[in-house]
């Protein structure tokens, strides 16, 4: 009976707590009853409320703030090549220039007057080339009559050797008729006067020749030195110019310029 007891006990225990975890899982929270009350009247309503939106292709743009610096791909600081007064300022700091534009201007009075020199100097030089051209033309010309001298002078000669040949011929036949007695003696002594004199005459033409030839030599002496005088003024010209060019050039750098296109 005892044993029966307990046994009956240990069953109710039992019981009571499978009972006490039905009636836990059976009981609704407030939560759940005011969801179900407001899930009522949300049916009672109708279908649920959106907002709509149309949808539109468009490229994702993604702007980044940041700090930097920007630096050109080329740059150069201008110096001017020769010394001189800064005359103008043609450009801003900030203005675009192209290359070879002119940004700045120097004054050098000292590079322009040895510029107004140099072209004095070419002058000069032209005006000597001009006087050694005359000289070389007038050469020119007295070669040419000297040659005309020397010419008539040999002319003269034959003429003056015929004559003395004719005179000669007229010696001997004087001479012979003279030997036979068939002339006056004196007859003799004429023809030879006049073949001594025509002799005198052909050695005067042949010392005029001479004359002549000689001067011929001596012009044609003075015509090559005047033809060098014409080449070395020549080569004066050309000095003087590339003097001038020479400081012409130098002159330019005065003008500052960019070397590319690009902001100052």
């Amino acid at each position: 009976m005892h044993k029966d007891s307990n046994t009956s006990i240990i069953m109710a225990t039992v019981g009571l707590i499978t009972c006490a975890i039905l009636l836990a899982g059976c009981t609704r929270s407030p939560g759940s009853s005011s969801r179900n009350a407001a899930g009522g009247e949300t049916a009672n309503k109708g279908a649920p409320q959106v907002a709509t939106v149309e949808v539109v292709a468009k490229d994702l743009a993604q702007k980044i703030e940041m700090p930097g610096s920007v630096e050109g791909y080329e740059s150069v600081e201008l110096f001017a090549k020769i010394g001189g007064y800064l005359e103008s300022i043609v450009v801003d700091i900030g203005a675009d220039v192209r290359e070879g534009q002119v940004l700045a201007k120097l004054h050098v009075p000292e590079m322009l007057k040895e510029l107004e020199q140099k072209r004095s100097l070419i002058e000069q030089a032209k005006a000597k080339a001009e006087q050694a051209r005359a000289g070389v033309h007038q050469a020119e010309a007295d070669i040419a009559a000297a040659e005309a001298a020397r010419l008539q002078a040999e002319a003269g000669r034959k003429e003056k050797q015929a004559m003395r040949d004719l005179r000669k011929t007229e010696f001997d036949r004087m001479t012979e008729l003279g030997k036979k007695d068939s002339i006056d003696r004196r007859k003799v002594d004429e023809a030879r006067f006049a073949l001594d004199a025509a002799h005198a005459v052909v050695e005067s033409h042949e010392a005029a020749i001479r004359t002549a030839a000689a001067n011929v030599t001596a012009i044609q002496a003075k015509f090559d030195k005047a033809r060098a005088d014409e080449k070395a003024v020549a080569a004066d010209v050309a000095v003087a110019h590339a003097n001038y060019e020479q400081v012409a050039t130098m002159l330019e750098y005065a003008e500052i310029k960019a070397p590319f296109d690009g902001i100052i």
